[in-house]
């Protein structure tokens, strides 16, 4: 699945997009959206998820990125969950 999320945000120039996973309710305990407790796959970058406060956002780094440049290719971020970027949405297939 990640490879296939690469595939279609690539092209976006190194754009991050939101891929519904935070640790908003305990630090380092991860979640997703749809509240499925602790993330069963996980494709951190090195070094992360590092948790740290910019002086230009006050709110710790609570939600994960994918696809920004300056991140490893393919590989998550911890972020400011304040910061506006595109998102990637689940949708479920059905028989």
């Amino acid at each position: 699945m990640n490879q296939f999320i690469w595939e279609q945000v690539s092209a976006d120039n190194g754009q991050a997009y939101w891929i519904g996973l935070n640790d908003r309710n305990g630090e380092g305990k991860f979640e997703w959206l749809n509240e499925t407790n602790g993330a069963m796959y996980s494709n951190w970058d090195i070094g992360q998820p590092n948790n740290i406060h910019y002086q230009m956002h006050s709110n710790s780094q609570d939600c994960v990125e994918f696809g920004n440049k300056y991140v490893t290719p393919k590989r998550w971020n911890d972020i400011d969950c304040d910061i506006p970027l595109k998102f990637i949405c689940e949708k479920s297939t059905t028989g």
